[in-house]
């Protein structure tokens, strides 16, 4: 019995993993036509008002603990919204969400928000914080994040996000080993200390 359980699955993830490796060509398909793109700016552009009450009509979140989707990697985008329609990961809204889209809809809203123009938020944080920041941004998160933070493959942006945003993202990361658990962000923020975490998440706001 444990075996057929395991062995189902098995399957349905390798189902799933085909679906993702689908959208991701259908997603570069679109993204290297420029009649197709235009088609699927035009179609997010009404489905995706639903997504503008927390993170703002154009991507730019209205509120400090809600990420930025403008400028976001479209890749990246589109395999959360994989996450939280099949359920490996979770949220009040965006599980909930995520379910009333079907996959060209999905595809469609991540070329949307991806195509948006980030509006980094003003920043008050005195040099030597930025300072530490980026050391600490150049020693940790650069391999995978990029050198001007704009992610990279599957990777986020991280470059203007909201300060609060990424401070509790991170402090997550760091003290609740439950969330996202097979996420490599465990090992890198668990050895970050609160004064790194701060100065992080203000470089990477500071960031156009």
């Amino acid at each position: 019995m444990r075996y057929m359980v395991l062995l189902l699955s098995l399957m349905a993830s390798l189902a799933q993993a085909e679906t993702v490796e689908q959208l991701m060509t259908k997603l570069n398909a679109i993204q290297n036509d420029p009649k197709l793109y235009e088609s699927a700016l035009y179609r997010a552009e009404q489905r995706s008002v639903l997504c503008g009450h927390c993170h703002g009509v154009d991507g730019n979140s209205k509120r400090d603990h809600i990420p930025n989707l403008a400028s976001q990697r479209a890749e990246y985008l589109l395999t959360q919204f994989e996450l939280f329609g099949n359920g490996k990961r979770h949220d009040y809204v965006m599980s909930k969400l995520a379910k009333t889209l079907s996959e060209d809809e999905r595809v469609d809203i991540a070329i949307f928000f991806s195509h948006q123009a980030v509006v980094p938020r003003e920043s008050s944080a005195p040099g030597p914080l930025l300072a530490k920041g980026k050391k600490t941004y150049e020693a940790t998160c650069v391999a995978c994040h990029g050198a001007d933070a704009y992610g990279q493959g599957l990777q986020p942006r991280l470059a203007s996000q909201p300060v609060q945003y990424l401070v509790n993202t991170l402090q997550t990361y760091r003290d609740d080993p439950s969330v996202r658990p097979l996420s490599a962000m465990h090992d890198i923020a668990g050895k970050l200390s609160d004064g790194e975490i701060s100065a992080l998440a203000a470089y990477l706001s500071s960031l156009p």
